[in-house]
C-alpha cells in the first residue's frame, strides 16, 4: 500500500488480512507523485519508485527502504495526464517504464529505464472513456503485456501482445461504477498473471486466480482504508543468501521470531531420484526449522546424478566447508523412501524431522564472559522416518552453547525451498522431473502449525524461472513444480 499524504509505503509479505511487514518513507510530501513498483534490476525482488507527472520524472529504488533513487530519469511529456506503466515488456528478466495516453488510447513502452523514444508505440481501446490501464503476463510466456479495465461496467479487456487489435480475453467482474481500482498478479502461482480488485472504501482485497468473471478466490483486508490509499502488488522478500532463492515457502517475520525453547520442522521431501530436464550444475531441495543456528537437512541434485542428503550445519564453526557434517548417497536411503500421493499423483518422498532445542544445560563456558547466564547448551538433530520400522531414525544430533538471542539472526531461516546454484546457465531448470514438499509443519512446544499463507508466502517457480510451473498447491504446505 502506498499512502501518499505521508509518502509512506507499506508490504505485506502474504495476501492475508494482517500488519505491514515493511513500512518506510520514501520521497517528498506534496509532491503528488504516483507509486510504482517493479524488478528494476532482475533480482527477482520487487521494489518501490515513483513517476511526477509534473515533471515526467521517474524515481526508481533496487531497495524497499527510505533513500535516495537508484535509478532517475524523465521520459515523456510533462503535465499531460498519462498514466505510468510497469512491465517486463522483452522477457529479459527487467521492468521497465511505460506510458498511457488516456485522450488518445495510446501506449508507450520503453525496454530500458532510461529516457528516450517509445521501444513499442501503438493504439488500444476507445480514447477518453475513463478505462484504466492494467498489466499483467496474461498467458504465462513470460513478457508483460497490457490491457484495459472499464470502471464503469467492471469489465476487463487483456491483451496477449503489446499492440492493438481487439481483445484476446474479455469478461466483467466486480461490481460496476463503485471506484474499485483494478490489480494484476500471479495469486495461485502457476505462472500466469490474473485480475483482482482493490475497494478503498472498506481497504478490500478481491483477487481471482483466473481471468474470468465470478467471485474472488482471495479475500481480505489491509491498510485501513486511509484517504487516497493506492493499493501494490509484488514480491517484497529477499532471497536467502546462499546460492539463490528459486522458489519455495519464506517464513513471515513474526512467525520466524514466534518460538523461544524448541523449534521443530517436520516435513517431506518430493524427491525423483534424479533431476531431469536441464540441471546445469546442482540445486537443493532445503529447508530450515526456523533457528539461526538449525541445519539444513537437505537434497542435493547434481547433473543427472541420483540425489544425496546432505546436512549443513549452521551452529558448527566456520568456514563454510566445515559446516558439511552429513552425506548420505541414494543407495543408503532405500528405508527411508516411500510412496506419497499428491493430488492423484504418485511421487517418491522421504520424511525428515528437524529440532532445534535449548537443553537447559548450563553452559561450561567461563562466567566471566558476558552475558554468561544466558549461554545455555543447544542441540540440533535431525531424523529421518524409516518407513520399515514405522519410526523415526536419529541420524545426526549436535551440542554447543549459545544464547537465544544467536538463534533469531536475520536472514538465516526459510521453509522448504528450491535453492539454485545454475551458475552462468542462460535457460536452467526446464523440464525438471516433478518434485516439491508434502504436509510441512513446525512445532514449537505444544503446538504444530501447518504452513500456511498466515506464517509464510509461497513464491511460485515463475518468480525465478518461466519455464517451471506449480503443478499442485495446498497453501502453503505442499507444493508440486514441473
Amino acid at each position: 500500500m502506498y499512502r501518499p499524504n505521508d509518502q509512506t509505503f507499506h508490504l505485506r509479505d502474504s495476501n492475508t488480512s494482517g500488519g505491514d511487514n515493511l513500512s518506510f518513507t520514501y520521497g517528498a510530501g506534496g509532491t503528488g507523485s504516483i507509486s510504482l513498483t517493479g524488478d528494476w534490476n532482475g533480482d527477482k525482488v520487487t521494489t518501490i519508485g515513483l513517476y511526477d507527472p509534473a515533471s515526467a520524472s521517474f524515481l526508481l529504488r533496487n531497495s524497499n527502504c527510505d533513500g535516495g533513487a537508484d535509478i532517475t530519469f524523465t521520459y515523456g511529456p510533462a503535465g499531460q495526464g498519462f498514466i505510468p506503466l510497469v512491465g517486463d515488456w522483452d522477457g529479459d528478466g527487467v521492468d521497465t517504464v511505460g506510458l498511457y495516453d488516456p485522450a488518445n488510447a495510446a501506449f508507450f513502452l520503453r525496454n530500458s529505464n532510461t529516457g528516450g523514444v517509445a521501444d513499442i508505440t501503438f493504439t488500444y481501446g476507445p480514447a477518453g472513456w475513463g478505462f484504466i490501464p492494467i498489466v499483467g503476463d496474461w498467458d504465462g510466456d513470460g513478457v508483460d503485456s497490457i490491457g484495459l479495465y472499464d470502471p464503469a461496467n467492471g469489465a476487463f479487456f487483456l491483451r496477449n501482445s503489446n499492440s492493438g487489435g481487439i481483445a484476446d480475453i474479455m469478461f466483467t467482474y466486480g461490481p460496476s461504477a463503485q471506484g474499485f481500482i483494478p490489480l494484476a498478479g500471479d495469486w495461485d502461482g502457476d505462472g500466469v498473471d490474473t485480475i483482482g480488485l482493490y475497494d478503498p472504501m472498506y481497504a478490500g482485497f478481491f483477487l481471482r486466480n483466473s481471468n474470468s468473471g465470478g467471485i474472488a478466490d482471495v479475500m481480505f483486508s489491509y491498510g485501513g482504508a486511509a484517504a487516497g490509499d493506492r493499493p501494490l502488488t509484488g514480491y517484497w522478500t529477499s532471497a536467502p543468501p546462499d546460492g539463490q532463492f528459486g522458489f519455495g515457502d519464506l517464513y513471515t517475520l513474526e512467525f520466524e521470531n514466534a518460538w523461544s525453547q524448541r523449534t521443530i520442522l517436520e516435513y517431506s521431501i518430493l524427491c525423483p531420484t534424479q533431476a531431469g530436464g536441464d540441471n546445469p550444475t546442482y540445486f537443493y531441495l532445503t529447508a530450515t526449522n526456523r533457528a539461526s543456528l538449525g541445519v539444513e537437512a537437505l537434497l542435493k541434485y547434481q547433473h543427472q546424478d541420483p540425489f544425496v542428503f546432505e546436512i549443513f550445519d549452521w551452529a558448527r564453526p566456520g568456514p563454510d566447508s566445515a559446516r558439511w557434517a552429513l552425506v548420505l548417497p541414494y543407495s543408503s536411503l532405500s528405508n527411508y523412501l516411500t510412496t506419497i500421493t499428491v493430488g492423484g499423483l504418485s511421487y517418491q518422498g522421504l520424511t525428515i524431522y528437524n529440532s532445534t532445542r535449548d537443553t537447559g544445560a548450563v553452559s561450561a563456558l567461563p562466567t566471566p564472559l558476558p552475558n554468561a547466564a544466558y549461554i545455555t547448551v543447544w542441540e540440533n538433530s535431525v531424523y529421518l522416518f524409516n518407513y520399515n520400522t514405522g519410526s523415526y531414525d536419529l541420524i545426526y544430533q549436535y551440542r554447543y552453547d549459545a544464547k537465544l538471542a544467536d538463534q533469531k539472526t536475520l536472514l538465516r531461516s526459510w521453509g522448504p525451498i528450491f535453492e539454485a546454484h545454475d551458475a552462468s546457465a542462460t535457460a536452467p531448470y526446464r523440464n525438471l522431473n516433478p518434485l516439491g514438499f508434502y504436509q510441512c509443519y513446525v512445532v514449537s512446544g505444544p503446538y504444530a502449525s501447518i504452513l500456511i499463507p498466515s506464517n509464510t508466502t509461497y513464491y511460485p517457480p515463475s518468480f525465478a524461472y518461466t519455464d517451471l510451473h506449480t503443478l499442485y498447491l495446498e497453501p502453503n504446505y505442499t507444493f508440486v513444480v514441473h
